[in-house]
């Protein structure tokens, strides 16, 4: 599902400094094996001047981010202005 979720955003980040925010309100369930592809592509994302957001991810979800993360580096994702929750996708 990650895979196609970044297929997707690719192609609308042509230029730097773009925030692309992952609404996490429908989420139910996070594997903890997808932790180091979101880590990994957050990553990719901040090297070209992206910024990876989370909105309406619960406690929860979060928490499975920062456990599920070897490096530390999940702890880094940010979290989302309530207003921008409803906006998805590239901006």
């Amino acid at each position: 599902m990650l895979q196609r979720l970044t297929a997707a955003v690719r192609p609308r980040l042509r230029s730097r400094d773009r925030r692309i925010v992952l609404d996490g309100r429908g989420l139910d369930h996070l594997d903890f094996r997808a932790v180091r592809g979101l880590v990994a592509w957050h990553r990719s994302l901040r090297d070209y001047g992206h910024t990876l957001l989370l909105a309406g991810w619960r406690p929860y979800h979060r928490a499975i981010l920062i456990l599920g993360d070897q490096y530390g580096e999940a702890a880094a994702l940010r979290v989302a202005p309530t207003t921008a929750a409803g906006r998805t996708g590239a901006s």
